[in-house]
């Protein structure tokens, strides 16, 4: 007789008779073993946030059984095709434990939990793994661990093959009975923000709050529509198209064809405004200054801490919301520019696959654009591309392009040097003076120490733009607030307002500066002195402000926007709405015709390509 650790079909133990128990026996684990699973996956979702969050779905139970649902309904879907209870839980716990790590570490990094359509962005993500701390706290050591017990227990108890056919074909027949409805309970918009509104321990305010609060595993299968872009209700193209063509557009006259220098600074954020006390911020200085000479104001973004490619790509393209899924040439203020005589080109000193901006900037009417990879590694010998060295390179180039061609030029950059993380071991200047951790205290000199240097390299680069001949419109902006410590642990020490429904926690949370400056010959060139305080935009509208500060109308998907702009003029893809110095999340039956409208109209612009005669 064998051990009783090693159970078999044929042993003594189990006669055949008792065969059809021990088919139920092991269902029976599989389904205990999956519910358990499920519920320790709600521990590992919550990131670094405090664990008594999960006090919520104790409270809410029906929020536990929706993501426990899914779990089950995996491990017993591999069960009927493979009929063991090992290798269908080893599948199924596998996959949502992949999923869970995920967004783990993206909350740990940036605040910012997985969602389906960033399985598009997965190859990123892989390139920035190495440059974080990926060792896991005890809370994920623990949920580790109960993966390692669940596959021991049903491998000593639950091991061999005991699920006859009839038993495999119920299974399947039930699964996909109710495959249809709970795929419409799980995408539904009415259950998931009214049903199970959930604001028992977490902020309503905070977009990301609210998608741990119905847990990740039910709150990651809402996104999955996401994946599959729908038209927006009443889409009518030939109205659509009808809107845009009621605008004139007329060319920008030779005298105005200014040239045209934009620069999305990483992570860039001017942190005297965000009332922190006990932190040296004279490392400003030189910034304030090209401030006031300079037409300034806030925008507000859609991201936090991370995902650079949507502010980039709003502003290129007028839209308020990032469409991710990119596979043919897409209209932007670029594609236009090139219309009107413009050499369109950009860098970005990291991976051309990063956001796949290889292909990507191709769509959206680059002609040419410099990476890390095929351009600043030789130039950096495989160092990090700063700014002293990247604003150099792309005024060298804006040079030789105007001299080369006889055209105007449109360069649109995107900066790397302040990509977070930032170390938390002593940096080589202090800034910091008031009584925090020590971490704290590094992680913020550190990221304050680049910020000088990007500031010194935007001093000599304006230097060296005031003595051109060539007119020359300089916009700076940053793209999103820094990530600083996880779990936003450094602002969290300095008190800093993240109160979404306050214009000054909006603004700390979603807030940039932008900055248009102009060297003399511009200024001659549009009769502008470019110096005054600019309103707060969201990133679609940025281009707009330039090009109505430099008095032109630009294309008409431009013209269009600057009219929403008047009733909306700072619009997200968050759900926020700041008017008349009033942060509003409902808007007036007005408002919502005209948002609906530009949601229609912008659809248009992203997939009807006005500008076949330039491919």
């Amino acid at each position: 007789m064998k051990h009783w650790l090693f159970w078999k079909e044929k042993d003594v133990l189990w006669p055949q008779k008792k065969l059809k128990w021990y088919a139920a026996w092991r269902l029976l684990a599989l389904l205990a073993v999956s519910v358990c699973w499920g519920l320790a996956l709600l521990v590992a979702s919550q990131g670094s946030y405090p664990l008594q969050n999960l006090k919520t779905f104790v409270e809410t139970p029906l929020l536990a059984v929706m993501n426990v649902i899914p779990v089950v309904f995996l491990s017993l879907l591999f069960y009927a095709a493979l009929a063991r209870a090992l290798p269908a839980f080893a599948l199924s716990g596998g996959i949502w434990l992949g999923f869970t790590l995920t967004n783990y570490y993206l909350l740990r990094f940036r605040d910012d939990p997985l969602m389906a359509l960033d399985l598009l962005d997965f190859f990123t993500a892989m390139h920035f793994k190495n440059q974080y701390d990926l060792m896991p706290e005890n809370r994920l050591w623990a949920v580790l661990g109960c993966f390692v017990v669940a596959l021991l227990f049903l491998g000593i108890f639950a091991r061999g093959k005991g699920a006859g056919k009839r038993l495999r074909l119920t299974i399947l027949a039930i699964l996909l009975l109710s495959a249809y409805p709970l795929g419409l309970l799980y995408v539904s918009d009415e259950v998931y923000e009214e049903k199970m509104a959930n604001f028992n321990h977490f902020s309503p305010w905070s977009d990301t709050q609210q998608y741990l609060a119905r847990g990740f595993v039910y709150s990651f299968l809402h996104s999955v529509p996401d994946l599959i872009p729908s038209e927006p209700q009443g889409y009518d193209a030939a109205h659509e198209g009808g809107i845009l063509e009621s605008f004139t557009e007329t060319d920008i006259p030779a005298n105005k064809k200014v040239n045209f220098l934009s620069i999305q600074l990483e992570a860039f954020a001017d942190f005297s405004t965000m009332g922190m006390d006990g932190v040296d911020f004279s490392l400003y200085n030189d910034y304030h200054a090209l401030e006031q000479e300079s037409y300034t104001g806030d925008l507000i973004t859609n991201i936090f801490a991370g995902g650079t490619v949507d502010t980039e790509r709003c502003v290129l393209t007028g839209s308020a919301q990032l469409e991710k899924n990119y596979r043919k040439n897409t209209n932007s203020y670029a594609w236009w520019l090139r219309q009107q005589g413009y050499t369109v080109h950009g860098s970005h000193p990291c991976f051309h696959s990063f956001y796949n901006r290889v292909n990507i900037n191709r769509y959206l009417g680059f002609e040419d654009y410099r990476y890390y990879d095929d351009y600043y590694l030789q130039r950096v010998d495989g160092g990090l591309t700063t700014d002293d060295i990247l604003f150099p390179e792309i005024l060298m180039w804006m040079q030789q392009s105007i001299a080369e061609t006889g055209k105007p030029c449109f360069s649109y950059n995107v900066s790397y040097q302040n990509h977070g993380p930032y170390d938390a071991t002593a940096s080589e200047k202090n800034y910091v003076t008031g009584n925090v951790s020590e971490e704290s205290r590094h992680i913020l000199n550190n990221y304050l120490y680049n910020v000088e240097d990007t500031i010194g390299a935007i001093t000599q680069l304006v230097e060296e733009l005031r003595v051109w001949d060539e007119p020359v419109v300089l916009l700076l902006f940053g793209d999103h607030k820094p990530w600083l410590g996880y779990g936003n642990s450094v602002y969290q020490e300095f008190s800093v307002d993240f109160e979404l429904s306050s214009p000054a926690g909006l603004r700390n949370y979603y807030g940039t500066r932008y900055l248009i400056w102009a060297n003399d010959a511009a200024k001659a060139a549009l009769g502008k002195d470019f110096v005054g305080n600019g309103p707060a935009i969201s990133s679609n509208f940025l281009l707009g402000e330039v090009f109505s500060l430099c008095g032109i109308r630009g294309p008409a998907m431009m013209q269009y926007a600057e009219q929403i702009r008047q009733t909306l003029p700072v619009l997200t893809s968050t759900g926020y709405y700041l008017k008349d110095g009033t942060v509003r999340t409902e808007l007036s039956a007005t408002e919502e015709t005209a948002l609906a409208e530009y949601t229609r109209v912008s659809y248009y612009w992203r997939n009807e390509f006005l500008y076949e005669k330039m491919n």
